[in-house]
């Protein structure tokens, strides 16, 4: 629901990211981080 609110007249094509944001807690970090980084390398 946030998203259709906040992103309803933006059009991506996902191949322009520059940044991310990877939320988590210490103990996840590295997991989360090393997820992330697939992600934005596929």
């Amino acid at each position: 629901m946030i998203y259709k609110s906040v992103y309803s007249d933006t059009c991506d094509n996902l191949k322009n990211t520059i940044y991310g944001i990877v939320f988590g807690n210490s103990m996840l970090i590295k997991e989360r981080v090393d997820t992330a980084y697939d992600a934005y390398k596929s």
